[in-house]
């Protein structure tokens, strides 16, 4: 069984790029043939070090057709899971659409369509790229499976499977990491949050709201955010609001490359509070790993949240009265959200995370290929 991941370059460690890399790591531990196809890679095969081991890497720039077919030609695939918002499937939401399942059955090879869904209502187009261009549609929640249904994607061509951690490296230690590598004061409250610059359903405004309010009851917080300006002029907000001095912005940005994952892992170990306003997410990975690193979250009430988090989370009233695009996201409450972040700082219950095994993983891979078996492709 040979497996083609087709994602964005599994050398970032942000979003698919890292599902890519994790996914790949426990699937060759369970003796599966994996090999990339790179969503931003354009040249000759190179190698990518995985576990140990060295995983070819083709060049898929964009997911054009010319590159495609040459990556099933040389690769020679049984299956392509393909991690990737369906949206670039779409002439109507993408600038650049392109095509996979077509191109794989001329070489007879099965396509698995790996998406987040992030909001509702969708439109009726996402639906038809989850058709048309899979074999297989997967998605990490049951609230996303939900939304695809009621959207017209048949129920038999949908897979609910989570995006997850690797328990190798994130897990709670007994003892807090220097809070003053990352700029804060070493008697502060530390709060934090990760997230591209560029899209507003982050609500990067709402959470430097909410954190002015909180700053009046705790004198001490500060709060680092891990990403830059783009929708949101941050250092304007930071300056109006009167929060200058005690809010962090990185000296260098780059959405696609994120931070190191030994370095990620020691900012949320270092936080009291990991905050996440977000209006619209398909699964939210950092707050994930802040949770498993064993500190407390604060989370917009957004249905996917609450699956992944369950009873550990620290929830946020949200409105549907933010509308994006094509859907009508939950904007979070700032004055709740300031009155959730005080309550988990103050707080001396110790929560647990529910169904943790569900989202490792090494389960995640042995789930997908238990998928394979029940569908006859193995």
């Amino acid at each position: 069984m040979k497996i083609a991941i087709m994602a964005d370059l599994p050398v970032l460690s942000t979003g698919y790029g890292k599902i890519a890399y994790y996914f790949a790591k426990y699937l060759l531990r369970l003796g599966v043939d994996v090999v990339f196809f790179g969503l931003q890679h354009m040249g000759f095969p190179v190698y990518v070090k995985v576990d140990g081991k060295y995983v070819e890497m083709y060049s898929c720039k964009g997911g054009a057709e010319p590159y495609l077919e040459r990556c099933l030609r040389e690769a020679k695939p049984d299956i392509v899971v393909h991690i990737r918002d369906a949206f670039a499937h779409t002439r109507e939401f993408f600038p650049a659409p392109y095509h996979v399942k077509p191109v794989c059955q001329r070489y007879g090879v099965k396509s698995i369509l790996w998406v987040p869904v992030q909001s509702e209502p969708l439109p009726k187009q996402y639906a038809q790229a989850c058709v048309d261009e899979s074999d297989l549609t997967l998605v990490p929640t049951e609230w996303g499976k939900e939304q695809l249904v009621w959207t017209g994607v048949p129920y038999n061509h949908l897979e609910v499977l989570p995006w997850g951690f690797d328990p190798e490296v994130y897990h709670p230690l007994d003892s807090k990491p220097d809070k003053t590598e990352f700029g804060f004061s070493e008697n502060s409250v530390a709060i934090g949050s990760i997230g591209v610059n560029d899209q507003a359903r982050k609500n990067w405004a709402g959470l430097l709201l909410a954190f002015q309010k909180v700053k009046k009851e705790i004198p001490e917080a500060e709060l680092f955010l891990m990403t830059g300006s783009g929708a949101f002029h941050l250092p304007h907000f930071i300056e109006a609001l009167g929060v200058k001095g005690s809010v962090i912005l990185p000296k260098h940005y780059m959405k696609e490359w994120g931070i190191p994952e030994d370095k990620l892992v020691r900012f949320y170990r270092c936080l009291d509070i990991y905050v996440s306003l977000s209006a619209a997410e398909g699964f939210n990975l950092p707050l994930l790993e802040a949770a498993v690193c064993g500190t407390r979250v604060v989370a917009s009430d957004h249905p996917n949240h609450r699956e992944v988090l369950g009873s550990y989370g620290y929830f946020v009233k949200s409105y549907r009265i933010w509308p994006s695009t094509w859907s009508f996201d939950g904007a979070a409450d700032p004055d709740d959200a300031a009155s959730k972040i005080i309550e988990a700082v103050r707080s001396r219950d110790v929560r647990r995370f529910e169904n943790l095994d569900r989202f490792r993983w090494d389960n995640i891979a042995k789930q997908f290929l238990k998928i394979l078996e029940s569908r006859g492709w193995m």
